[in-house]
């Protein structure tokens, strides 16, 4: 089925710090342009879409969404003015309340167009342009947890969204009496006035409107019923999908890859966001503040094992005691803005490292800086795993650790028993970014990734001289790939052991 996006239906529910979502949407036009201009049709809610601060809640309006530009003027007394006019409650001083950050309402959060921090409403709408500009093939079986599309025979002069927006815990309970209790929330004026939607409507109102709209056409729902993010949100839509009569479809299809292809290459906004989710996270390694320096939260649960507990790679108990003479493996990031950090690195308990423990940690710091050298475009994350591999292997033949008479076949194989990780992974709004797009893609100016080689040698392994037993040593930067080679994003943590020693020895003076 070619592309010919005749109708969508975005349903979205999550909040405004960007965690995963669900998405419905019915689109109404062939044409794209104008399409653009008006919808969110990208399934990627954080890629796409501006967002209400309902964090964990339920869906309780829904908008049909027109055109956007040049709805808001650029002047921020004029959007003001404006937003006055239209009903928008302000409090004394001016500032409009809604239960989302606002320019206006959050000065010190977001600038003069933004929508997230750092985010502009244009950017958005760009998204929106190249998602409808990519090549979508309706009848290839994508997948993504996070989306709804449907494709319908809607009438020609229609180029309107649906959109869910997450608001109230209680379906039908009003305003102000869950406001008594968690604060203001948008109101389906609000969503109208502030995000230019068009229409707002209750969500006990969802079924009908549907099946008033799409009754008897003939059309296809795109929509991962099988693993839904929001019980609630997939409650109410359930409803519709599988328990009214006059709502039928003629497929349920799961769309995503585009979205993730998208999300792969990274504008300068999002580039700047991650450098500094890269560089707060560096920096707490050093002096513990990931939320005082501004991250809303860790990106994932951080790894801290010592000893023989760095051999287990997703160790996330960080329960066990840190004891003199063993390494401490700390696998952390933050995250900013809705873009995360994710940094690797390993140092002595006791502040120096035995000649063993040294040995490894620099054999490990070759690879990794060797690796880093050729992260350029056109490489791909698959070849700078083989790379690593044979320059593991190459490194563990120098310690006896591997015999001489292997072939780069055999080489690599017995490599991967050190590491038995991948070297990196794609990296941006998710710590696994884009997990559908191929590592063997070809890297590109505004993508980024880690290089994250490590040894692991379990206290069990008998074919290693004892010294080396139990030891386990990962170092992992996150790095921009740029026109002229790479950037390092997370410079700022140190990792050579001169460095590292320093910074031990003046921790433990203080």
């Amino acid at each position: 089925m070619a592309a010919e996006l005749r109708g969508t239906l975005s349903v979205i529910s999550k909040h405004y710090h960007f965690s995963k979502v669900v998405s419905l949407a019915c689109v109404c036009k062939r044409d794209k342009n104008t399409l653009a201009n008006g919808a969110w049709t990208t399934s990627s809610w954080r890629k796409s879409q501006s967002t209400f601060d309902c964090k964990n809640q339920r869906a309780e309006t829904f908008c049909t969404l027109g055109r956007l530009a040049g709805k808001v003027s650029d002047s921020s007394e004029e959007r003001l003015k404006c937003l006055s006019k239209k009903g928008l409650r302000f409090t004394g001083d001016k500032t409009k309340t809604i239960g989302q950050a606002t320019p206006e309402s959050h000065p010190h959060l977001l600038k003069i167009d933004e929508l997230t921090p750092g985010i502009t409403k244009k950017e958005y709408r760009d998204r929106r342009h190249k998602l409808l500009r990519s090549n979508i093939n309706f009848g290839n079986n994508f997948c993504e947890t996070h989306s709804l599309l449907a494709k319908t025979h809607f009438g020609e002069t229609h180029d309107k969204h649906l959109v869910i927006i997450p608001s109230n815990p209680v379906t039908y309970m009003t305003t102000d009496v869950p406001e008594l209790w968690d604060g203001k929330r948008p109101t389906t004026k609000d969503a109208i006035l502030f995000f230019g939607f068009d229409e707002s409507y209750s969500i006990k109102n969802l079924a009908t409107v549907l099946t008033d709209r799409f009754a008897g056409k003939d059309y296809c729902v795109w929509y991962d019923h099988l693993r839904p993010t929001n019980l609630l949100i997939h409650d109410e839509i359930s409803k519709v999908l599988f328990h009214t009569e006059k709502f039928t479809y003629k497929n349920l299809l799961i769309l995503g890859h585009n979205t993730q292809m998208l999300r792969l290459m990274k504008s300068e906004a999002e580039v700047k966001l991650l450098r500094e989710s890269a560089s707060l996270t560096a920096r707490a390694f050093v002096k513990y503040e990931c939320r005082m320096a501004g991250a809303e939260r860790l990106a994932y649960p951080p790894v801290v094992a010592s000893g023989t507990l760095a051999n287990t790679l997703h160790y996330i108990n960080n329960t066990q005691v840190l004891r003199d003479g063993e390494l401490v493996l700390m696998d952390a990031g933050s995250e900013f803005h809705g873009y995360s950090s994710d940094i690797t690195r390993t140092w002595p308990v006791s502040g120096k490292f035995t000649d063993p423990q040294r040995e490894l940690y620099e054999l490990v710091l070759r690879v990794q800086k060797k690796c880093l050298r050729i992260c350029q475009k056109d490489a791909s994350l698959d070849y700078l795993h083989h790379a690593m591999l044979l320059l593991l292997g190459e490194e563990l033949i120098q310690i006896d650790l591997l015999p001489r008479n292997l072939t780069e076949s055999e080489l690599k194989k017995r490599a991967a028993e050190f590491c038995p990780h991948h070297l990196g992974h794609y990296l941006g709004m998710d710590t696994h970014d884009t997990h559908m797009v191929s590592r063997g893609l070809g890297l590109h100016p505004g993508m980024v990734i880690t290089v994250e080689p490590g040894i692991y040698i379990s206290e069990q392994n008998d074919k290693v001289p004892e010294r080396y037993r139990g030891i386990g040593i990962r170092i992992e930067d996150d790095v921009l790939i740029t026109e002229n080679g790479a950037e390092i994003l997370t410079a700022e943590c140190p990792k050579e052991v001169e460095e590292i020693e320093r910074l031990m020895s003046l921790t433990r003076e203080t």
